[in-house]
């Protein structure tokens, strides 16, 4: 299939942003909806690149080095592969570590006050303690 890079640059500020398709002519006439850029004034249209690609991830793909190679608008990039997406939850987790910690924290207070009683024995435990609890060894045993 053949398909397109292209950028949209504003006439008065100059931002850019960048994109593909596989029809210039249903780009161009469709507008502008999906984009953050619909307050550009008289957008310039232009055609980067022309490329043949087996599937529409390669194309994406494309469009991905731009968007990060370049300084534009776009909030998003065109596709995620488990690469970027490995990389972006490493990210979250490290800066958002002592949050998650303490929501962890306040989950398991909140199973330290839970009772429940076995379902083998009747015996009350914490809720929490109730898997290791049913992997006893007395319990196998009634269970042959």
């Amino acid at each position: 299939m053949k398909g397109f890079i292209y950028s949209l640059t504003c006439s008065k500020t100059g931002l850019i942003y960048y994109g593909s398709t596989t029809d210039t002519e249903k780009r161009i006439n469709k507008g502008w909806p999906k984009c953050s850029c619909k307050n550009f004034i008289s957008p310039k249209f232009e055609i980067l690149e022309e490329l043949e690609f087996q599937n529409k991830k390669e194309l994406l793909l494309k469009e991905n080095d731009y968007i990060k190679n370049n300084i534009c608008i776009n909030r998003n990039v065109a596709v995620r592969t488990k690469e970027t997406i490995a990389d972006y939850n490493k990210k979250y987790v490290e800066k958002n570590r002592d949050r998650m910690r303490e929501n962890t924290r306040k989950y398991e207070d909140k199973l330290k006050k839970i009772f429940v009683n076995c379902p083998n024995c009747n015996k009350e435990l914490k809720k929490r303690s109730l898997r290791l609890h049913l992997l006893n060894h007395c319990h196998h045993q009634s269970r042959r």
